[in-house]
């Protein structure tokens, strides 16, 4: 059986783009249709990926840097279609993460030997504006000046160094700013340079801020610099350079699903190494930044060789989602009513939808699962105070009624309100159906 694939090119990735004369007849010879198509400007491979996935590709390969690959996952996130990757950047993190080869034929092989894997992607939004998703790292500080300091054309022409020579010039210019920061209820608060908050572990290709993150758990790492005298900035350095991660006597460390930064000043920001599209507005209470993770939202295709250490192994996976599910009942530090207002736009306009899905993970405070009509399509369903769950005669109300009667692999249908997209709804009433009858 033929495999369809979309293959998206940046011509002006790395130094050159990639050279695909080695990848095309491998994956040729393993039954692979393939067609390619070219980024031509910023944000564009999103909208190629899209429409790739509207035209019944299967797959969807990045042939590009990190960047790219950023921009394919905004396309796809809550599709079936899987994203594999080729490299064809200045660093590649992705593929050095789960072991891609440097070697483009070699890379091909591991392509179409892939196994299909769910992961986490992260989203940022602020001041509670439709946002972006994250499948590496969002940084707030430092790096995120770094990456605004960076010339693309001169980035094209020299690699790491312009990224290298951009850090310097940002690093004259740091400034900690004074954040607070809620996690899942824990709070901090302090002045900073740089807050790193991780799905994944490596950064930069040289260090890592977030060494135990896991792709798969429903969780974020965060990973907070406070500010320091030049004794202590050198010590963090040094640890970051030579010891390949940060010291915890310097560095906090936590680990959330959802997680809210309040800072005085707009803050730069990073994004799978890549400037992260802001708004440099402020508010009354200054700016508000909201970064949360979207349990198994995206389809990886990973090397079917990969040792899996950014996976935690499927028997660990119900203590964590339990741990999820306990933050959610004992109460988090985000205003529900606010995200369902921000979700739906005006309240009053209730726009409501019926689909039936089987549930993959539950989050912090929201199912996600697939629909299996006409064709698969991954739902999040957004679960509030108000959402009544229906068992048979029964109904009951409540986010903890409705998590604690439900689990991975049951079947529901869910009445909600339309959102600004397609696939999520703030669930009005959730009932439990029969798993024989999964598509009507």
């Amino acid at each position: 059986m033929s495999v369809h694939a979309c293959l998206i090119t940046n011509p002006r990735s790395g130094r050159g783009g990639i050279d695909l004369s080695p990848v095309i007849p491998v994956l040729k010879a393993h039954g692979w249709e393939v067609e390619v198509r070219h980024k031509l400007k910023g944000g564009m491979a999103t909208e190629l990926a899209r429409e790739a996935a509207k035209e019944g590709f299967e797959i969807v390969v990045n042939c590009g840097g990190d960047g790219t690959l950023n921009e394919i996952i905004n396309g796809l996130v809550g599709t079936d279609v899987a994203v594999g990757s080729l490299p064809g950047g200045t660093v590649n993190l992705w593929c050095k993460e789960i072991g891609i080869s440097s070697d483009l034929a070699a890379a091909a092989l591991q392509l179409v030997g892939g196994v299909h894997r769910r992961v986490d992607v992260g989203h940022l939004s602020s001041d509670n504006k439709k946002g972006q998703y994250f499948l590496l790292m969002a940084g707030f500080g430092f790096d995120g000046t770094v990456i605004s300091n960076v010339s693309k054309p001169l980035k094209n022409r020299i690699g790491k160094l312009e990224v290298g020579l951009a850090g310097v010039k940002s690093l004259v210019s740091l400034k900690p700013v004074f954040l607070q920061i809620e996690m899942d209820g824990i709070s901090w608060q302090g002045r900073t340079g740089q807050v790193v908050i991780g799905n994944t572990r490596q950064y930069g290709g040289f260090t890592s801020f977030t060494p135990q993150a896991y792709i798969n758990d429903g969780l974020l790492d965060i990973c907070i610099l406070p500010e320091t005298n030049p004794l202590g900035v050198s010590r963090q350095i040094f640890d970051l350079l030579v010891k390949k991660h940060p010291d915890l006597e310097d560095a906090q460390t936590f680990r959330a699903a959802k997680i809210r930064l309040l800072s005085e000043i707009p803050l730069k920001i990073q994004l799978d190494g890549g400037k992260a599209d802001s708004d440099e507005k402020l508010s009354s209470y200054g700016k508000e930044y909201l970064v949360s993770v979207i349990p198994k939202g995206v389809n990886m295709l990973v090397p079917s060789a990969y040792d899996d250490e950014l996976f935690l192994k499927e028997e660990e996976l119900p203590q964590v989602s339990a741990r999820i599910q306990k933050l959610q009942v004992t109460g988090d530090s985000f205003e529900t009513t606010k995200r369902v207002q921000t979700e739906t736009g005006n309240p009053k306009a209730k726009k409501t939808r019926k689909v039936t899905i089987r549930i993959l993970e539950a989050g912090i405070d929201q199912l996600v699962g697939l629909r299996f009509k006409k064709k698969k399509q991954l739902f999040t369903i957004i679960v509030t105070e108000k959402t009544i769950l229906k068992n048979g005669g029964e109904k009951r109300k409540g986010m903890n009624e409705v998590f604690a009667a439900l689990k991975e692999g049951d079947y529901i249908k869910v009445k909600g309100q339309k959102t600004g997209e397609k696939s999520r709804l703030v669930a009005e009433i959730i009932s439990i159906k029969v798993p024989s009858t999964p598509g009507k």
